[in-house]
């Protein structure tokens, strides 16, 4: 019942980042990064903003950071001081929220929402290319997996260190 519960409250966590995140043009252009590439070139051009380029290795790093302090505090409350039982309760955690995130967020919520839209950039086909949320999803299955382990390793030491 625990996870059952983190799980919800982690997954409406990150849409109401997503949904404070987004709204206007200028906190929209601070997030051009989620939007497709030929969406994110016309934008460039209309609102004359310089595009910048992301390396995939560190944003993996940062996410496994982040990721791994939010799950270091979820571990506190779901954890039982198992470690494969422990990996594998964070890495469903961990999936459940990458799944909510393509689904809900990427595939229903940004393609479909005017609170995401620029206003100089008018119509549907701009904001409805998946290919770039699923590729993402891949990459989040890693990330989670990676972090599961991490945090889980993490709890085990402290466990062990508190016996001495």
């Amino acid at each position: 019942m625990k996870v059952i519960l983190m799980i919800v409250c982690l997954c409406g966590m990150l849409f109401a980042a997503c949904y404070v995140g987004v709204g206007s043009d200028a906190r929209n252009l601070r997030c051009i990064g989620m939007y497709p590439k030929k969406t994110q070139m016309e934008i460039q051009k209309l609102y004359g903003v310089e595009g910048r380029r992301r390396n995939g290795f560190v944003v993996l790093v940062l996410n496994c950071l982040v990721f791994t302090v939010v799950f270091y505090g979820v571990g506190l409350v779901v954890c039982e001081g198992l470690m494969w039982r422990d990996f594998l309760v964070l890495s469903v955690i961990g999936q459940c929220l990458n799944l909510f995130d393509l689904l809900v967020i990427d595939l229903w919520w940004f393609q479909r929402s005017k609170r995401v839209r620029f206003s100089k950039l008018t119509g549907d086909e701009w904001y409805c290319d998946s290919s770039m949320h699923v590729a993402s999803y891949v990459r989040g299955v890693l990330m989670f997996e990676i972090v599961a382990l991490l945090v889980s390793c993490i709890e085990k030491v402290q466990l062990v260190c508190t016996w001495f």
